[in-house]
């Protein structure tokens, strides 16, 4: 049925209007969530299934996304949008093959052009998204694609290179980045409290 969506939607400036105005992105990206998130045969379908599937709704908002901004709006700022993304860079084998480079262009595509989406992809809540990808596009047993590959160098270009994003999100990828956070912002606070007391 994604399939069907992403050509009926394709050009289409009525149907783009109309998805707009049914809030079918925000479906879109919970749908994205859940066929991430199952475990092969569950819904009685092959892996090869969910893959496609993934790949159908991500090219959906890639498409939708290049005829109307809105479309990607609508999809950034779905109810749970950041469970999405670390859902679907959190799979493996070929639904990640399939999936990975396309969630790259796709979050690439909504930051590219909005500093404040940026800095909403390098704080705390984005860290899992980035250290899924950046581990799974370490592992050499993976397939090809998997990590995003040339999408992921792009997306990081953009963040990065663009943005001030990289020393945000390298001090996200620590596993005990929180507690680091807390006590520098301590640190932070105990010296802002000593110059004034010196002065």
């Amino acid at each position: 049925h994604v399939r069907a969506l992403r050509n009926a939607l394709a050009g289409n400036a009525c149907g783009l209007e109309l998805a707009l105005e049914l809030g079918t992105f925000a479906t879109l990206v919970a749908v994205l969530r859940d066929v991430a998130r199952v475990s092969d045969g569950a819904w009685g379908g092959a892996s090869d299934d969910y893959a496609r599937g993934m790949m159908f709704v991500l090219q959906t908002l890639i498409n939708a996304g290049m005829d109307d901004p809105r479309c990607l709006t609508d999809a950034w700022e779905a109810d749970g949008a950041f469970h999405t993304l670390e859902a679907v860079a959190e799979t493996r084998g070929g639904r990640a093959a399939r999936s990975h480079g396309l969630v790259c262009l796709f979050v690439n595509m909504c930051v590219k052009h909005d500093a404040t989406r940026i800095m909403r992809l390098t704080d705390s809540a984005a860290s899992s998204f980035w250290r899924l990808l950046l581990i799974a596009s370490a592992d050499s047993t993976e397939p090809e694609g998997v990590g995003g590959g040339a999408k992921l160098l792009d997306l990081v270009c953009t963040v990065c290179c663009k943005g001030d994003g990289l020393p945000k999100i390298f001090r996200g990828l620590s596993p005990n980045a929180t507690e680091i956070a807390a006590m520098n912002e301590a640190m932070l606070r105990a010296r802002l409290v000593a110059l004034a007391e010196d002065e």
